[in-house]
């Protein structure tokens, strides 16, 4: 319920404030339970986490409601998954699938997805990995958009 509050009334302050200016945000937000694994989230049109397990399994974590500051009422909905022992959860910016190569191609989220299959041990070597080869990808072209990405993993032995 907390989050749906926030959510909403950040929306509308940027939607009603700044809607002049035509400012919007993505936001993905989201709370861990490191007791159980538990992840509630909201995503209002952020570029969707995806949930890397153990296993070789993948989850993608879709939205759930639009980017903030467009309409002053939209609605946003709680989703919930697990974060299980050994998982990592990985979010990122489009400066990530959106990475664009000599020929205009993008790196795309199978890319992404092909790269996670790596094997790694921690997240700062996914993450590493996972940049490195965005700039093998990318070769010589100019970076386009800008690049944050963010790796959480389940270290319980469950």
């Amino acid at each position: 319920e907390i989050l749906l509050t926030s959510m909403d009334f950040t929306n509308r302050y940027i939607s009603t404030t700044h809607s002049k200016s035509s400012m919007f945000a993505s936001v993905f937000f989201g709370v861990l339970n490191p007791q159980n694994g538990e992840l509630l989230y909201i995503n209002g049109g952020h570029e969707s986490p995806m949930i890397f397990k153990p296993d070789g399994k993948h989850e993608i974590l879709e939205v759930t409601g639009g980017v903030m500051g467009l309409f002053p009422f939209a609605r946003f909905e709680i989703a919930k998954t697990r974060l299980d022992p050994g998982a990592l959860i990985f979010a990122y910016t489009d400066g990530i699938n959106e990475a664009k190569n000599e020929d205009g191609d993008q790196f795309t989220d199978d890319r992404i997805l092909e790269t996670a299959s790596v094997n790694w041990d921690n997240c700062e070597g996914f993450l590493h990995n996972m940049l490195e080869q965005v700039r093998l990808f990318r070769g010589e072209a100019a970076q386009s958009d800008d690049i944050t990405m963010l790796a959480i993993r389940n270290l319980s032995l469950d």
